[in-house]
């Protein structure tokens, strides 16, 4: 963890026999959601915040997939864009 003048900095370092990259980033996730809830309300007992941060987990991923999906509709629809021109 570094400290700048505006922000702190991550940088995970982990065992890639034991995780795959996909597993590190949603710990990484986690963790900065954990952060994010302690600087929000400093006076919830850390024991208490496992359920908010699976729920913001959660919604994130939700956000994600919705994400791809418009992605992937806005591809297709480029791609039948361009057939129809040629």
């Amino acid at each position: 963890v570094e400290e700048t003048s505006r922000a702190l900095r991550v940088q995970w370092d982990y065992a890639t026999d034991i995780f795959d990259p996909p597993t590190a980033e949603g710990l990484a996730e986690r963790f900065e959601v954990l952060l994010l809830r302690i600087l929000d309300h400093p006076e919830i007992p850390l024991a208490t915040l496992r359920g908010a941060i699976d729920d913001d987990v959660r919604q994130r991923e939700q956000q994600k997939q919705k994400n791809l999906e418009v992605d992937s509709v806005m591809k297709l629809k480029e791609s039948r864009r361009k057939a129809v021109r040629q």
